[in-house]
């Protein structure tokens, strides 16, 4: 029982990683596209 608690609290670790590293990302390719957009317009 305990092991198994373990292992399910690293995989939601995992998890939240995981999410937070890909919302850095969107959001960093969000900033590039803007930057991208606003001289495509000019």
């Amino acid at each position: 029982m305990q092991i198994y608690q373990g292992q399910a609290l690293r995989k939601t670790r995992f998890r939240k990683k995981m999410i937070i590293q890909r919302s850095l990302f969107l959001r960093r390719h969000a900033t590039c596209y803007g930057i991208f957009l606003n001289i495509w317009m000019l």
